[in-house]
């Protein structure tokens, strides 16, 4: 949190003095991703810890709310600020830079906790190759972290495509992209409310689902959408389909994992952030090769094709269980059935 403060200050200061390089803002975005790898399984891990297992979807929920909103609403708050002239890009990182010094104070009043629940004197890698381990050995959970890998990796990247589609399909403007970026935030609090009361409840893996389904199609058509207005429609429903699939995974997902592996487990899990980030470059060309609609669209159709895969493989296995409970035949599962998703 403190290194996330000190790049936003020093991003404003060098913007303000008129002495920023490309290379300035590169460092910075690679100090955030790196902290960002730190802060994102730190406390979601934390945050089970917190309110304990009884409460955890409901709780994961409101979390993933905060991260999947300010990811929609900064950029716009900040593009708003950018266009005012006494404020300007430099002054949207110094309002950057309070917010997270808000936010570091706020985090150094949460409770430190009781002593760690297991220890280890092994090196880093060897923890990552344990948390490799330890979701290889569990299918149905490989199967969700897999799966959602791939689901961010491709589907959240509309979030890249935004700005083009926008000034290039729409002809319009900046401001306008802010608008139709917000719109996002507005589906997500609208799901993240109701879904947060449900996200501890029965038939919570067929919420996940949905939800993911819901984000592929309206990914889709997103890159089909001949006007403005209707794009930000359907960017509403994109908004809530991520909030309502992220949220839902992550807490099925540490409802699946042991409490000594919880912070490894969602190491994986954010490790699709960094997928996403990392394939907005060959999408890029793929783009420009193919045409910004049709990459929107492909987009969609493999986020949509990735949850309909894992829906339909864990659909079999619970078919296959429910079959053998039928005849009385002993079963061993750890996943969506054992999760109280089934």
């Amino acid at each position: 949190q403190g290194a996330l403060l000190v790049t936003a200050a020093a991003m404003g200061a060098v913007v303000l003095a008129d002495v920023v390089e490309f290379w300035m803002l590169l460092l910075a975005s690679i100090t955030q991703g790196v902290a960002f790898g730190f802060l994102g399984p730190t406390r979601v891990a934390f945050t089970s810890e917190i309110v304990g297992r009884e409460q955890l979807g409901n709780a994961i929920t409101l979390s993933m709310l905060s991260m999947n909103g300010t990811r929609v609403i900064a950029p716009a708050f900040a593009g708003a600020l950018a266009g005012v002239v006494l404020i300007g890009i430099g002054g949207a990182f110094v309002v950057s830079a309070v917010f997270s010094l808000l936010s570091f104070v706020l985090l150094l009043r949460c409770p430190s906790g009781s002593a760690p629940r297991a220890t280890s004197t092994a090196s880093p890698f060897a923890e990552i190759v344990d948390g490799v381990r330890y979701v290889r050995a569990r299918p149905h959970l490989r199967r969700l972290v897999l799966s959602s890998f791939v689901i961010i990796m491709f589907g959240f990247n509309y979030v890249a495509f935004i700005p083009a589609l926008v000034k290039g399909e729409f002809g319009l403007g900046d401001g306008w992209v802010g608008i139709i970026m917000s719109a996002s935030s507005i589906g997500a609090v609208a799901v993240a409310v109701p879904l947060a009361s449900r996200a501890d409840g029965a038939g919570v893996w067929k919420l996940m689902v949905v939800s993911g389904m819901v984000f592929g199609v309206s990914v889709i058509a997103l890159g089909l959408s001949p006007r403005f207005g209707l794009g930000v429609l359907v960017v509403v429903f994109i908004g809530a389909g991520t909030t309502g699939y992220q949220s839902l995974s992550n807490s099925i997902a540490l409802n699946m994992t042991g409490d000594t592996h919880q912070g490894r487990v969602q190491s994986l899990m954010m490790l699709s952030f960094a997928g996403f980030g990392i394939a907005a470059a060959p999408l890029g060309l793929v783009a420009e090769a193919i045409g910004l609609r049709s990459a929107i669209v492909l987009m969609g159709a493999v986020t949509l094709a990735a949850i309909c895969g894992y829906a339909l493989t864990e659909r079999s296995v619970q078919v296959e269980i429910e079959g053998r409970a039928q005849h009385d035949e002993p079963v061993v599962v750890s996943g969506p059935a054992s999760a109280g998703t089934g």
